[in-house]
């Protein structure tokens, strides 16, 4: 099966997406896209072009995992074109990898092109969803109560809504491109009464102090027993 490669180069403001083929050459002139809605569009209307041009042929595009810029094309990607695999790439590996190929121009259209080599070298695992939670916690708890048994415990940590939940936020960010939605210790309850979980213990967790009451929030709940039909021991 002939395949068709991608790599985006991830911008603040704008994306460039580089394609080739399993021979790692040019298919179309790249893509300089905004970061918005109307770019996204401009690529599934590229990858749409390819697939009339090389019928049956697969596709696989790999991105850069920068800060939290890859967020909203991800998602995007997920949602609109689910079976396009989308890889997320250390930048350090493609680094190496320019490197390797003696490449030393740096530009955001070599950084496209060294992405979609990369993925076409090694073929990297597609990146798992993105969190549920961090999109729609409420219906997050809801799927995850289905697969609780009742008298089950779900215990988790979560960002607080506090004073100092910033910094929380930040690190999480720096660290792994997310951005943590924070919510308080009223809406975690509300959230988990209402997804069939009771006995729902919420403490603070992590620099917990007089002015602050902590930048997370540590939270234990017992998945709802139905009185009917069942029965906890």
């Amino acid at each position: 099966m002939e395949k068709v490669f991608f790599g985006i180069d991830i911008g603040g403001k704008s994306h460039n997406v580089h394609f080739i083929d399993e021979k790692k050459r040019p298919l179309c002139k790249d893509l300089v896209i905004d970061d918005d809605i109307v770019g996204y569009h401009q690529v599934i209307e590229a990858i749409r072009r390819l697939k009339e041009k090389h019928p049956g042929a697969s596709f696989h595009g790999g991105a850069e995992a920068t800060g939290i810029y890859w967020r909203n094309l991800f998602f995007f990607f997920q949602n609109e074109l689910p079976d396009v695999p989308l890889s997320l790439i250390n930048p350090l590996q493609t680094k190496k990898f320019k490197d390797l190929e003696l490449d030393r121009v740096k530009t955001d259209a070599t950084d496209a092109r060294s992405i979609a080599r990369y993925t076409a070298t090694f073929e990297p695992e597609a990146a798992p969803s993105v969190p549920e939670y961090l999109a729609d916690l409420h219906s997050f708890f809801r799927r995850l109560a289905d697969h609780i048994e009742p008298g089950g415990t779900l215990y988790f940590i979560t960002a607080r809504r506090s004073l100092f939940r910033l910094f929380a936020q930040i690190g999480n960010a720096m660290r792994q491109g997310l951005w943590l939605k924070a919510h308080s210790r009223r809406e975690i309850e509300a959230i988990l009464s209402d997804s069939g979980f009771e006995e729902i213990r919420i403490g603070s967790h992590l620099f917990k102090s007089l002015v602050s009451g902590g930048i997370l929030l540590e939270a234990v709940a017992r998945r709802r027993t139905d009185p009917v039909t069942q029965a906890v021991p």
